[in-house]
């Protein structure tokens, strides 16, 4: 359904809207953190598909993911990303979208909306596999 030169588009855990013109960077970062912390869960050994969708998280615990990760120089070239402060005002950010659900001061679920983030994680991989196959 097309309307103001959006998409509205309804899945079965979430819904979004879909433009050509956006310039928006919001979903950018979001992809960046799950990313970010779906790789760190994985290097420590944890299922992080698993982690994400059935667990909570501390602020401490992504704090100590993202203060050691290997990827320090995008973390740091990110803006929502690049310190404490920062990442805690992007968590705010992510519960007003209700992308997580804060479950305490420094707690928080991630909500089904994730799955739009690791659909399209999933997509790029298809894509760039297809593309080898070429």
């Amino acid at each position: 359904m097309w309307s103001f030169n959006y998409e509205l588009r309804l899945t079965q855990d979430y819904a979004y809207v879909v433009s050509e013109e956006s310039a928006e960077m919001l979903s950018r970062d979001i992809c960046i953190f799950i990313a970010l912390l779906s790789y760190e869960l994985d290097r420590d050994g944890k299922n992080f598909l698993e982690r994400i969708q059935f667990s909570e998280f501390e602020m401490e615990e992504i704090e100590n993911y993202f203060t050691n990760s290997s990827y320090i120089d995008l973390i740091l070239s990110n803006k929502q990303l690049k310190d404490t402060d920062s990442r805690k005002n992007f968590i705010n950010t992510l519960n007003r979208r209700n992308i997580i659900e804060k479950t305490g001061d420094n707690r928080f679920v991630f909500t089904s909306a994730h799955k739009f983030f690791m659909d399209f994680a999933s997509d790029i991989v298809k894509y760039e596999n297809a593309e080898k196959d070429e």
